[in-house]
């Protein structure tokens, strides 16, 4: 498989804008990449339920891991907020 610069700049210009997005956050782009994380754990879902081969392990993986993560995030309690 080839990769083509075309392709290699979109993916830069994506980071880019995530990047800048991160460094000057606004309610509305936290909420973008909240949405998106969202939608990708569901994607996960969907796919770890409708798959039935090897990389049925691989999504249940990222469902698992990607809820933890968030569920540890939003718990009070956590070590990951910056505000204490």
């Amino acid at each position: 498989m080839r990769i083509r610069i075309v392709e290699l700049l979109g993916v830069l210009a994506i980071a880019g804008f995530c990047f800048a997005s991160l460094k000057q956050a606004t309610p509305f782009s936290a909420s973008l990449f909240f949405n998106f994380t969202a939608g990708m754990i569901l994607f996960a879902l969907v796919m770890a339920i409708g798959r039935r081969t090897k990389r049925q392990a691989f999504w249940i993986g990222f469902v698992s891991g990607s809820v933890l993560y968030l569920g540890f995030y939003y718990v009070d309690d956590s070590p990951f907020h910056s505000d204490r």
